[in-house]
């Protein structure tokens, strides 16, 4: 392992406890824990350092600090799959309980609140559990707020998972495996792998697409704040696709004068000098014209 001579000195040292803690966190954080043994950690702290009672002292250090650190770690984890257990729909909250088979390990979530000391009539709550198997611990994470269960690797980014839904009704609610794939955070159903990959390719093509969406927006809108007012002309379209109602538009052209009828567009300094209490509306109208003029002119 690489490091392992440099921490086993570390560890002798005066700051010991300091650098490895850090280490091992560090390895743990990353979902690395797995590959570190603590026996090999041991192995070379006997090369380097032959005396017996401390040389034993040591190791016995190295496994109580590792075993301090992974737990803290996996008990914040079983605390957070608790959380995002299914909500049961009580006004007044519930209990939620997670468990990992066969081990101490558990987790525990409750968002209950109680009626005032002065009312006469008790609060309910829900209460709902879900149990899993170490192996299926050590693979679960909370994606998007989804308890995810990581299954087997497909692709970039794509694996085959099961992920934690609700079914029932109140009390009758209780946890239900679903299986399914994820790409990254989006959770999806498919009918076999190929169409996953499909689903995955589409997926991270949308995402492109929507990075450079919102590249451009940026662009458009550094464009937009340096466009003089006196060159751009605002239509009754602009203002509809900006979000402004018929009416509102009407009432407000009525209101500076302007005949839509016989008038198609009209200046932005002109109806912003006019907007008279309405600036909100008349400055949505307004930047949805400039970006109409940038898309034809600019770009």
């Amino acid at each position: 392992m690489r490091n392992l001579s440099k921490l086993a000195h570390d560890i002798i040292s005066d700051c010991r406890y300091v650098n490895y803690v850090s280490y091992i966190t560090k390895k743990v954080t990353k979902g690395q824990a797995g590959e570190f043994k603590v026996k090999d950690l041991n192995e070379e702290i006997e090369r380097i350092f032959p005396i017996r009672q401390k040389r034993n002292e040591y190791k016995e250090f190295c496994k109580l600090t590792f075993r301090q650190v992974l737990w803290a770690k996996y008990q914040g984890k079983a605390d957070k799959i608790a959380k995002f257990l299914p909500d049961m729909s009580y006004s007044m909250g519930q209990f939620n309980n997670f468990y990992v088979n066969k081990t101490s390990l558990n987790g525990f979530f409750s968002n209950a609140t109680e009626y005032s000391k002065s009312c006469k009539y008790k609060a309910t709550h829900g209460s709902i559990d879900l149990r899993l198997t170490s192996k299926e611990f050590l693979s679960t994470e909370v994606i998007a707020g989804v308890i995810t269960i990581y299954g087997k690797k497909i692709g970039k980014d794509l694996f085959k998972c099961q992920w934690i839904e609700g079914k029932g009704i109140k009390q009758n609610t209780h946890c239900v495996k679903v299986d399914g794939y994820i790409y990254r955070d989006y959770h999806f159903t498919a009918a076999n792998d190929k169409e996953a990959i499909e689903v995955a390719r589409q997926r991270k093509q949308r995402l492109i697409e929507l990075e450079l969406r919102a590249k451009n927006e940026q662009k458009l809108r550094q464009l937009c704040e340096t466009l003089p007012l006196n060159r751009i002309f605002v239509e009754v379209n602009d203002s509809l696709n900006s979000g402004n109602c018929l009416i509102g538009t009407q009432s407000f052209a009525s209101a500076i004068g302007i005949d839509l009828s016989v008038t198609g567009a009209v200046r932005a300094d002109f109806i912003y000098e006019k907007r008279n209490g309405r600036e909100g509306f008349v400055l949505k109208a307004i930047n949805q014209a400039k970006m109409r003029y940038i898309t034809k002119n600019l770009i």
